[in-house]
């Protein structure tokens, strides 16, 4: 009876021991962890990258087989028409009417009628 108390007793602290110690690598279970998240993040950022430059791809030439049929379609109403394309209007001369000037006095005013210069309200100090 003693030796299968002493087998079990001893059984019983190795596994003691054993979680005790994993316990107190908390820190070393956590550094881990978060290495192996960054790892994570790192190859779904690298996958996201490649599938969104796949999308643009993908996209632009949906739109520039798009802008091709567009333009030989242009070309060809073009052609059946007879014109070369769109032509700019001629700009139209512009005549400019040159208005009399106003006589001022001083800084800008207008003269007052056919009173002299040097009297009051002529603009002068």
């Amino acid at each position: 009876m003693r030796k299968i108390y002493m087998t079990l007793s001893a059984s019983a602290t190795l596994v003691l021991a054993i979680a005790l110690n994993s316990c107190n690598n908390a820190e070393e279970t956590k550094k881990k962890t978060e290495e192996q998240n960054a790892l994570i993040q790192t190859q779904v950022d690298e996958r996201f990258t490649a599938l969104q430059e796949e999308v643009n791809a993908e996209c632009a030439a949906v739109i520039d087989s798009l802008a091709n049929v567009q333009y030989t379609a242009f070309l060809e109403e073009s052609a059946k028409s007879g014109k070369k394309g769109a032509t700019k209007p001629k700009p139209k001369p512009t005549t400019k009417k040159e208005e009399p000037k106003k006589e001022t006095v001083g800084d800008g005013k207008p003269k007052m009628g056919d009173q002299p210069t040097n009297t009051i309200g002529s603009g002068k100090p």
